[in-house]
Parts: structure tokens; C-alpha cells; sequence
């Protein structure tokens, strides 16, 4: 049977590892592929609030 492939998307590397725990222990058969983008967590704490920008998609 194949390993079914989830890919998760996160804002901070401590939300990567909490998703990552969770689907060991809920899910271990799957494989997980983490996408980081630290740079948006970045931008609303500059920003205080999540704006317009960060709605647009990457160029």
C-alpha cells in the first residue's frame, strides 16, 4: 500500500515541528513534506495585523 503524501504549509518552524508531532503520532503512515515560509511571520509582526500584501501572490 502507498504512504499517503500530505504537505504541510507553516508560518514558523515551532508550528512545522508541533504539525510534524502531531501527525506522527496521529497519522505515522503518512509522509509528510513541510513548506516554510518564516518571512510572513516575520512580515505580521512588523505590521501588527495582517494587511492587503500578504494576500498577493509571490512574483
Amino acid at each position: 500500500m502507498k504512504r499517503p503524501k500530505i504537505s504541510v504549509f507553516s508560518v514558523h518552524k515551532d508550528a512545522m515541528a508541533a504539525s510534524a508531532r502531531a501527525f506522527e503520532h496521529d497519522w505515522p503512515e503518512a509522509q509528510i513534506d513541510n513548506l516554510l515560509d518564516d518571512g510572513l511571520f516575520r512580515w505580521i509582526g512588523e505590521t501588527k495585523e495582517v494587511v492587503e500584501g500578504m494576500y498577493e501572490p509571490y512574483n
